[in-house]
């Protein structure tokens, strides 16, 4: 996705008039750069970029990636953005940083860490 509101915009306006797209996920989880913070950790710009979406034109589903959030409040805070909007699906996390799966039998990784 973008780096700024204008970029989503931008992005969700052109897939929504492509004909070889059925369906959108936009990724609050990023950007993942450096230095930058993921928009789904800030609730109100998040809340200020799901207006500007779902004011765009078009039919196709919209649904939503977020990042892992570590602390139930901000769940709760995510919630309450998203009950606002007809969002179709949510892509809760595909991957969390840093972690590491121990078989409690074995005391190995599952996953061995890189």
């Amino acid at each position: 996705m973008g780096f700024c509101h204008e970029d989503f915009v931008e992005l969700v306006t052109a897939f929504q008039n492509e004909q070889n797209v059925d369906v959108l996920e936009v990724n609050l989880s990023c950007p993942n750069v450096v230095g930058k913070p993921q928009i789904a950790y800030d609730f109100e710009g998040s809340d200020v970029l799901l207006e500007k979406i779902f004011k765009i034109p078009g039919s196709k589903p919209v649904g939503l990636k977020l990042p892992p959030y570590f602390d139930p409040i901000h769940t709760q805070m995510m919630a309450e953005v998203l009950k606002k909007y007809p969002i179709s699906f949510i892509t809760c996390i595909n991957s969390v940083g840093n972690t590491l799966i121990i078989d409690p039998e074995t005391e190995q990784p599952l996953i061995a860490p890189k």
